[in-house]
């Protein structure tokens, strides 16, 4: 997520939103890495089944410092969140890209998509090691579809693992694979 440019004019007074792919979901590289460099106030991730275990969520949430809100949210929560004002960043967490779809409209204020871990998949269509250390891509068809959406949308899709690593672009990580 190039920092320079993620800014939105529309979002300014409101923050930003970023947006990373990342089947962990909440982890160290998210708390200590991404959260500090992106200036984050909110975390939202979404996992439909997750949401519903009160266990995991306190789980996945209790390595979060208390001055960011945090909270695992299904998909219908996540795009009321995201529908209403917050002043300061989010960064929306989704287990695949798949789980984007259903917020494509709240996701149109944010102008990157980073692509983290995304562990091995059956049904995986293509499949990368990605960049950093443990960087793997596996994606569905679904995936692709939706990544390739977003990309034509003008929403830079990108894969980083941590802020200091190489970014590259989906499209370069689909011809190189």
């Amino acid at each position: 997520m190039d920092i320079q440019t993620t800014g939105n004019a529309e979002r300014s007074i409101m923050g930003n939103l970023y947006v990373r792919i990342d089947d962990r979901l909440i982890h160290g590289q998210i708390v200590t890495a991404w959260c500090k460099t992106l200036g984050i106030d909110r975390i939202i991730a979404v996992d439909d089944l997750l949401a519903t275990n009160e266990m995991m969520k306190s789980i996945m949430t209790m390595g979060v410092p208390k001055h960011i809100q945090a909270e695992i949210a299904d998909s219908k929560m996540a795009s009321d969140r995201l529908k209403d004002t917050f002043a300061g960043n989010t960064l929306l967490i989704a287990r695949f890209a798949r789980n984007l779809r259903i917020l494509e409209e709240e996701l149109s204020s944010s102008q990157v998509i980073n692509l983290g871990n995304c562990s091995k998949q059956d049904n995986a269509v293509f499949t990368s090691k990605g960049i950093g250390v443990g960087g793997m891509i596996s994606l569905t068809a679904e995936d692709v579809d939706v990544l390739d959406c977003f990309e034509s949308r003008g929403i830079k899709v990108t894969n980083q693992q941590v802020p200091t690593d190489k970014e590259v672009l989906w499209r370069d990580l689909k011809r190189n694979q």
